[in-house]
Formats: C-alpha cells, structure tokens, sequence
C-alpha cells in the first residue's frame, strides 16, 4: 500500500497564489482606471457643454441686442423724411451702443445710389465739408451704394467713409438677402474697410426703404430700397466683449476657434 502524501492537495497551488493575487489586484485596478477615466470623461463632456451652450446663449442674446439697434435705425428712417448727418449722430449717440453694447464698432447707414445719380451724390457730400469725398473703389458698376453715415465717426470708422459694399461679393451677398427677405443678415467673413490689422470681420444688415413706400412683395423691396443700416464688427472684440470677464477662463478650458461655415479652414 503506498504511502500517504504528506501534503494536501490545496497545496500544490500554495506557488502561485502570489501570482494570482497579482493578477487579480491587476484586473481590479484596471477595471477601477475605466470607471475613474469614463466618469472623468463625463465630467469634462459636462463641461464642454456647459461653456458651449454659455457662450453660444451669450453670442445669440447679444446678436440680437445688435439687431434691436439696427432695426431701430432703420425705423429712424421710416419715420423721417429726412435724415441728415446731424440727426444720425444724435441719434446713435443717444443709443450709446459702444457702452450699451461693447463689441460693436460702430453704426451706419449705407446709401444706395442709381449710376445717374453718382455725380450729383458726390457733389452733395463735398458741399457738407467732405473736399476729397469719393465712392470707392473707382469703376463703372450697374449699382452703387456708399457709407454715408458711421457713428462713431472716428479716425478708424473715417477710413471706411464712401466705401461701396455692393462691389465686394461676400458684402454684397448679405446686402442683397437683407433687401429681398425684409431682415437682418449677417455677411461671411470680411476684412473690414476700416481695419488695420490683420483681424478678420464681418458685418450685420438691415434693409432701409422709402418714407411710406410698399415694401411687400419682392419687386416693391428691390424698387424702393434706400440703403442698409448696417453694423461693422472685429471678431476678436467681440468675442471678447461677449465673454467679458471670462475670456481669459475660457480660452483657458477650451481651445476656442472660430470659422466661417462648416468646415475649420484658415480661409475661413
């Protein structure tokens, strides 16, 4: 009869139990990485959208603030028979948009002017002291149109003084949906006539028509269209002034870039 093993069967693992509970504190610390990491993934999601629906909130309350002012210009025309270079600047300076609402560089008025007109619309801003007035660019266009009006009227606003933004595509785009669809419209991304930098722009319209001219139907807006009352804005000050103090906190969280249309591109 052969003799009994002097160690019981359970023993025989007794070598690889540190290795077992190497593997097991092994399975469990990367079980408990993957909950850590998914619940700090979640908190960071949370957060995305959190600053996201912020600024995106702030962005449309202060676009329409900047509507409001423009419809209110326009409404200064509607109301007028006339309104001259003096009652403009009363008027937006009473508003006090650069204090009421930071970002925008100014409000103005552009004037639409028939080829036949050009001439005697030129002469007519010289006669108010401007000597060396001219729309610009030069050529020979179907349609013009010229910033008459920009308040402040400021060495920076000064600069964009006769500008025809009928000539350039992007502008003239916006202009046009603004004057057909009755509505504000904001342009793709410019380089504004008044800039000095390389910081890119862009601009937000509002159709002006004739003293108590109809303006239903399409061939009605075309036909008694005035000008815009337009609003010139630099991307980086606005976003600045939307996030106010924040700015630096965001930048900070986020990387925050913004494009022109849908696709990231430096040419938008």
């Amino acid at each position: 009869m052969p003799p009994k093993s002097s160690n019981p069967t359970g023993l025989v693992f007794l070598p690889f139990l540190p290795w077992l509970i190497l593997c097991l504190g092994l399975a469990i610390t990367y079980i408990t990485q993957g909950i850590a990491q998914q619940h700090a993934k979640e908190v960071l999601q949370k957060e995305f959208d959190f600053r996201f629906d912020e600024i995106n909130a702030n962005i449309e309350s202060r676009l329409s603030g900047y509507k409001s002012v423009l419809r209110g210009t326009a409404g200064l025309f509607a109301a007028a028979q006339a309104v001259d270079r003096n009652g403009f600047h009363q008027y937006v300076s009473a508003l006090n948009p650069e204090h009421v609402y930071p970002g925008i560089q100014g409000v103005g008025y552009s004037r639409r002017v028939a080829p036949g007109d050009k001439e005697r619309h030129i002469a007519e801003i010289r006669r108010e002291g401007f000597a060396s007035y001219a729309i610009r660019p030069e050529g020979v266009r179907d349609t013009y149109t010229a910033i008459i009006y920009l308040e402040p009227f400021d060495w920076r606003n000064q600069r964009a003084f006769g500008y025809d933004m009928y000539a350039e595509p992007t502008r003239r785009a916006a202009m046009a949906r603004a004057r057909d669809e009755n509505r504000e419209i904001v342009s793709g991304k410019v380089r504004l006539a008044q800039e000095t930098d390389t910081q890119s722009g862009f601009l937000m319209y509002v159709p002006v028509y004739r003293n108590n001219a109809p303006h239903e139907t399409l061939a009605q807006r075309r036909a008694n269209l005035l000008g815009w009352a337009f609003s010139p804005f630099r991307v980086n000050d606005l976003m600045g002034a939307i996030l106010g103090k924040h700015f630096g906190e965001v930048s900070g969280a986020l990387d925050l870039e913004i494009y022109d249309g849908d696709t990231p591109s430096h040419k938008t």
